[in-house]
């Protein structure tokens, strides 16, 4: 069965299964613990992950009103794909996008009829992504840009966007309110709400400003996650002040998050129907790809940036897990052991492989018992089978390949649902992935819903276990960016640590000992991409991302009162953090210089990182990247070119380095020397 037949097969399967587990906790028959949301998950502070084509919702509103929704997103590539337009929209059909790579929303059924079109080369469901949050301002320099200390004027975002995909946020926070009322929220499109979508869009439903204003908009962030970062990249409630708290926010949000790119598209038509630069952050992210910078939905988010249109995006949050697995074939079989969630719980683990170097594989799910003795084994074979063995159901297997033509890599999905085994003996079973051929492959391991557990390949074997060492090959954390982190264009974010301890609003402290200053954090995931010739090194760089404290949405479900700090705040921790003090200090360079590219960008937060040998390792490297976050740093290389001296046609970007021409370093010397006899220009109140 082609991989896309299973994909959609596996959503349908998805509805039905998402609508028993609404069943079950409408009628109280499953534990409250259970709709908790983790504090310190692996993934992110709300425990989320992404894993394979089904995803169980954690906001039940949302549930509710979109889960009998029959449209599926979908990415086409082809060629002069307008010349569909036509057919298209006699099928109900409407496509974004360009000529080659477009999006649409249809019907299981309408992918079916038009997948042979002769313009149509592949069609491809959207991956689903989810969630990946004081010291920290001072830590990278902010405050100074902030007040106008060692800058040649203050900056703290005026008349820059900032753009939020994610689970919502709460306008009503003071962190977001004007001084005089007046929402800092100017547009809003809740994906997971049935109403009156934007312009131009088929789904969700929108509010205006005039609807936030007046408290006729009814999207609320149950989760918090969406709320946080948007503290951490604009929030003006002092003393936690985001990174750019005089700009104004452009939200959508999403507990599906299979619409990014028009979400993303829907901005940067906003930002230009205002005149005004944008910056949107993206602290979401998966492992359904091949890792190497060429995914459809990392391509169709570099074709829509531009000057004053710029993404980030966050590394992800496997920095300490081991996910990845690599390996170069032999012809003697070799194994690793998948470490499962539990039997009985509503979670499906997606192993997905990229064969390379004209590989070519057999793969078989095998079970041994808890000495490492063999069981059983099922070759993976057809699309769908079981795992059976004296009767008992151990769960079932879906399988499915493709070839690609992008990366000239074959694309490997397996899918192990155990929601309906048995679990009498599951405690006995250990579940091992066996493999032989010729080639090599990456495979990353993720779950769908970390809520009721994680995956990942071993480390090691058990000495007791009776299994060949010498042909065990084991899991590592290497290359777990998260999907669009790996984006050749994007700016990818990973954390470190700026603080390991903090007090609750009940004045007991915490620590999190194993959090060492100035360190990347352990859960900060690693580079490099799986075609760093290709993508360069990634991470781009790290920010504070360890026990942020930001804004707390006053409709989240249950917080852990350790995590609640004053009436109205929290703390969070993960990239998800880190990538929205990159945001925000891309909105301060853009207030400086509306119009600039995103590799200008880009080469001038590297340009103005800060990088400790001794705590950082070489430079570049795939754990920090090319150095920490320094706002103030950045923000002094983007004003020497901003403000030149008139007849000076210094090149945009960095900063002239020992290198280049002495005449250049002599003006910016005496530009710099006559902007800081000027008069400090005061801010704000």
């Amino acid at each position: 069965m082609k991989l896309k037949s299973i994909q959609i097969y596996l959503s349908i399967m998805g509805i039905f299964f998402r609508q028993c587990f609404f069943f079950f906790l409408k009628t109280n028959r499953m534990a409250p613990a259970l709709i908790i949301i983790a504090s310190f998950s692996i993934h992110s502070a709300w425990g989320a992950k992404i894993g394979a084509a089904l995803k169980l919702h954690t906001d039940t509103q949302a549930l509710e009103r979109k889960d009998l929704s029959p449209y599926v997103r979908v990415f086409i590539r082809g060629q002069n794909l307008h010349l569909l337009n036509s057919t298209l929209e006699q099928e109900g059909i409407l496509l974004e996008g360009s000529d080659e790579l477009a999006y649409a929303s249809m019907t299981p059924a309408q992918i079916e009829r038009i997948q042979d079109f002769e313009n149509i080369e592949h069609i491809e469901k959207t991956p689903h992504l989810v969630p990946l949050l004081d010291q920290s301002i001072q830590a990278i320099g902010a405050d100074f840009v902030h007040t106008g200390n060692r800058v040649t004027q203050a900056r703290q975002g005026e008349g820059v966007l900032v753009g939020l995909i994610d689970t919502g946020i709460d306008f009503t926070h003071p962190a977001f309110v004007k001084e005089d009322g007046t929402p800092r929220v100017i547009a809003l499109w809740d994906q997971d709400l049935f109403g009156t979508p934007p312009p131009g869009k088929t789904h969700g439903h929108y509010c205006s400003f005039d609807d936030i204003k007046r408290k006729r908009c009814i999207s609320k962030d149950t989760i918090g996650h969406g709320t946080h970062v948007a503290g951490i990249m604009a929030s003006h409630q002092y003393p936690h002040l985001g990174l750019a708290p005089k700009s104004d926010i452009i939200a959508v949000k999403s507990n599906q998050f299979d619409d990014v790119v028009g979400a993303v598209s829907w901005m940067f038509e906003m930002a230009d129907k205002l005149k005004r630069p944008i910056v949107v952050n993206l602290s979401i992210g998966g492992h359904i790809g091949a890792h190497d910078g060429q995914s459809d939905i990392e391509k169709a988010l570099e074709q829509l940036q531009g000057p004053g249109k710029i993404i980030v995006t966050a590394a992800g949050n496997d920095g300490n897990n081991n996910i990845h697995l690599s390996t170069l074939l032999l012809n003697q079989e070799q194994r690793t052991e998948c470490i499962l969630p539990p039997a009985g719980l509503p979670i499906k683990t997606t192993i997905d492989l990229w064969e390379k170097n004209y590989a070519s594989v057999q793969f078989n799910i095998e079970l041994y018992d808890s000495k490492g003795r063999f069981l059983h084994r099922v070759p993976l074979l057809a699309n769908k089978q079981e795992a059976i063995l004296d009767g008992f159901n151990y769960g079932q297997i879906y399988y499915a390949t493709e070839d690609t033509q992008d990366n000239q890599k074959t694309h490997v999905m397996i899918v192990i649902d155990r929601s309906f085994a048995d679990t009498s003996k599951d405690e006995e079973v250990r579940w091992f992935l066996s493999f032989k051929g010729r080639g090599s492959f990456d495979a990353w391991m993720s779950v769908d819903d970390a809520r009721y557990g994680t995956a990942q390949f071993a480390s090691r074997l058990d000495p007791q276990d009776s299994i060949d060492i010498n042909h065990f090959i084991a899991g590592d954390s290497n290359s777990t960016l998260t999907i669009p982190g790996t984006a050749k264009k994007l700016i990818t974010v990973g954390s470190f640590t700026t603080k390991n301890n903090w007090t609750n609003s009940k004045g007991k402290s915490f620590e999190v000992q194993s959090a060492a200053i100035s360190y990347v954090s352990n859960f900060s995931s690693l580079g490099p991409t799986a075609d760093k010739d290709y993508t360069g090194e990634k991470p781009d760089l790290i920010a504070p991302g360890q026990l942020i404290v930001a804004p707390r949405s006053s409709f989240t479900q249950e917080v852990p009162s350790s995590l609640v700090v004053g009436s109205n705040l929290s703390v969070m921790q993960g990239t998800s953090m880190a990538a929205p003090h990159v945001s925000g200090t891309v909105a301060l360079m853009l207030e400086a210089r509306p119009n600039m590219t995103p590799e200008q960008v880009k080469d001038t937060l590297i340009g103005g990182t800060e990088f400790n040998a001794d705590t950082d390792g070489p430079r570049p490297n795939p754990h920090v990247g090319h150095g920490k976050l320094s706002t103030l740093r950045t923000l002094q290389k983007t004003e020497m070119f901003t403000e030149s001296p008139k007849g000076c046609n210094a090149s945009v970007g960095l900063l002239p380095s020992a290198t280049q021409d002495l005449s250049a370093l002599l003006i910016v010397f005496l530009y710099a020397y006559h902007q800081r006899r000027k008069p400090k220009q005061k801010i704000g109140n």
